[in-house]
């Protein structure tokens, strides 16, 4: 009877392969978009590696079944499937600053643009002549395309393969080796060795990355006797409230309150990137910092003029409205801060409240205070790029301010805060995370958060930092 129901069970298994094969192979670009569409579960705050998983081999299994020259538009339509369901909160940004249903179309220029790469992905590899060779030329070619476009046109390197690894920690350690661009490619490699003839490679693979995983997480549990009081403030106020000269003084006093100002102990404050929504001012920051404890220092976002140039800094100042240092934000987002030359000729205007074009800066991001470890400090968007976070190897650990209070009730948010675990690995570090509205979180240098502040929460977090 036992028999008898295996095999009625493996006809139906066999009955439904042969059904999604047909629905494959007679609508190939449907199907390579709704998979693409699909990552969009691994990307968001479910993070469901499990769509990965089937995303991929499917994938590979679309081209293998069909003709040689749909290869590069089944790929496209992937890569369509994949940015556009991953970076639609992009279109938010644009509401935030009343420009409405631009966004859609904004997004779907740049969704075109990055299908490209996933298109020639599966263009390339095919070329191949062996299956095995075109399932590892496909992992191989795909880490590529992901490199370039961290560099083409400012670089873009967002939603990253290797990102959904965030949760899977004794996966993820490898990074601090090959960065998260080779979590990518060794992620892929072992999802295409997922055959009959190849699965042994992959639960090899799997087992020496896990192994060096378990020793590197057992080597980065020791605490160190150096540490720092941190306070991260969180005001969570709305991009809209922010610029809104009605709620200046209201939304000021609120950093303070959560600020706690005036304990004796030696502690670091931090404040998001452009926290005040202002420019820089002396008599405001001495309305700030006369509030402060002596053994305090405050970091704080705010835009800063400076020869008529604007740009977007962090200061760190003490309680006697003292410059201790400064930092301009070196790598701008391409629209938001400023408009390309090439671009500005045809006469679009950035997002970002304001028509002048942000500076890049050009001091350093290190940050020497006094009695404070040595740290780097980065604004926003430049956390993204993997070994381009620090300036000296000689930090302890790695400061990264935000607002992300544009994107809303989204995906954008969660998909940064991996960025920022990725940085923690890679380098070793602990990185510190300080949003306006978004996630606020430490980070270990294992890429554990520790204390985390989430989404529309105000408040703050006090943490003794290990370095």
């Amino acid at each position: 009877m036992q028999l008898k129901n295996l095999k009625v069970l493996k006809n139906k298994l066999k009955y439904i392969k042969a059904r999604l094969d047909f629905l494959l192979i007679a609508h190939p670009k449907l199907s390579a978009f709704v998979l693409g569409l699909c990552l969009k579960n691994s990307f968001n705050k479910s993070e469901q590696f499990i769509w990965l998983l089937i995303a991929i081999p499917t994938l590979l299994h679309i081209l293998e079944i069909n003709c040689k020259n749909k290869v590069f538009t089944v790929g496209y339509w992937f890569g369509y499937g994949y940015f556009l369901s991953t970076l639609c909160w992009i279109a938010q940004s644009f509401k935030c600053v009343g420009m409405g249903n631009l966004g859609y179309f904004a997004v779907i220029l740049l969704v075109a643009y990055l299908a490209l790469f996933p298109a020639l992905t599966c263009y390339l590899s095919n070329k191949f002549n062996s299956i095995i060779t075109q399932r590892v030329s496909f992992a191989v070619f795909w880490t590529i395309f992901e490199i370039l476009r961290g560099y083409l046109f400012t670089g873009f390197p967002w939603n990253l393969v290797g990102y959904v690894t965030y949760k899977i920690p004794y996966f993820a350690q490898i990074a601090d080796l090959v960065t998260v661009y080779g979590v990518s490619f060794f992620l892929l490699l072992i999802l295409v060795l997922l055959t009959k003839k190849t699965y042994k490679y992959s639960i090899i693979l799997t087992v020496i990355i896990a192994g060096y995983g378990f020793y590197k997480i057992e080597l980065c549990s020791e605490k160190t006797k150096e540490t720092l009081n941190i306070s991260i403030v969180q005001p969570a106020i709305s991009q809209q409230s922010k610029f809104d000269p009605k709620n200046f003084w209201d939304n000021l006093d609120l950093h303070i309150a959560l600020s706690a100002f005036g304990s004796n102990k030696k502690r670091l404050i931090i404040w998001a990137e452009s926290a005040v929504g202002t420019t820089f001012d002396p008599y405001l920051m001495q309305y700030v910092t006369s509030q402060m404890g002596k053994n305090e220092i405050l970091i704080t976002g705010i835009d800063r003029i400076e020869n008529e140039k604007i740009y977007n800094s962090a200061i760190a100042i003490n309680n006697k409205s003292e410059f201790l240092q400064v930092y301009d934000k070196k790598h701008l987002v391409p629209f938001g801060e400023y408009i390309p030359k090439w671009v500005s000729k045809l006469g679009p205007k950035k997002l970002t409240k304001g028509m002048e074009n942000f500076t890049k800066g050009n001091l350093s991001k290190t940050f020497n205070l006094p009695g404070i470890p040595l740290f780097e400090v980065n604004i926003c968007y430049e956390i993204i790029f993997p070994r381009k976070v620090i300036s000296s190897k000689s930090s302890k650990w790695i400061l990264t301010i935000s607002n992300d209070a544009w994107f809303g009730n989204t995906d954008a948010p969660y998909q940064h805060i991996k960025t920022a675990c990725f940085r923690a690995i890679e380098e070793r570090k602990p990185v510190v995370r300080c949003a306006n509205n978004g996630i606020s979180c430490i980070f270990n240098k294992k890429g554990e958060i520790v204390k985390m502040l989430d989404t529309d929460t105000i408040g703050r977090i006090d943490y003794e930092l290990h370095l």
